[in-house]
């Protein structure tokens, strides 16, 4: 870690921008010439295109591990938590009213406090966690929305913990005289 590279809320912001816009460009210059190529060869190319994320995601990791980004900007267990509160709040908040797309097609939104996550069905249940499980989707997308609530979220953790925690720990030890 650099002498201007500090943790805290805003160097985790700026992490966190940097591998929003990896996750997104990476996976999305390789998707186009796979879809390309795997048209050309005549192989239906929307079964093979998660291929091309997977080898984005495998990119983006070697990336960070030898630029050696988000070292020491990143506290681990406020990262873990803010992954958690950000999936919890996705999967136990329901969406009470989707969108009905076409006469049997309905889209659930979901995500808490940004909606992120979108489910395709034709038959579906107010919760995300239903969906998952009832195998009847026909589509998904994700959203930016995703790290916008995972900052939000990292953000409180780390002020929750910096001045909440903190200062009531140190008003808890016993004095010594």
């Amino acid at each position: 870690m650099n002498k201007l590279q500090r943790s805290g809320p805003m160097s985790m912001l700026i992490e966190t921008v940097r591998f929003a816009l990896l996750f997104f460009i990476v996976p999305l210059l390789l998707l186009i010439p796979t879809y390309f190529v795997l048209s050309m060869v005549s192989i239906n190319a929307e079964n093979y295109l998660w291929t091309a994320m997977i080898i984005g995601l495998i990119i983006i990791f070697v990336l960070y591990r030898r630029k050696r980004w988000g070292q020491g900007v990143i506290q681990l267990t406020s990262f873990l938590f803010a992954i958690g509160l950000v999936m919890v709040t996705s999967l136990f908040i329901p969406d009470p009213s989707p969108s009905q797309i076409h006469t049997e097609k309905y889209a659930y939104n979901y995500g808490f406090p940004f909606e992120y996550v979108t489910i395709y069905t034709e038959d579906g249940e107010e919760l995300l966690i239903l969906n998952l499980l009832s195998q009847e989707i026909t589509g998904a997308s994700v959203s930016p929305g995703l790290f916008v609530n995972f900052i939000i979220f990292y953000i409180a953790i780390f002020l929750i913990n910096k001045y909440v925690i903190k200062e009531s720990w140190l008003l808890m030890k016993p004095l010594r005289f």
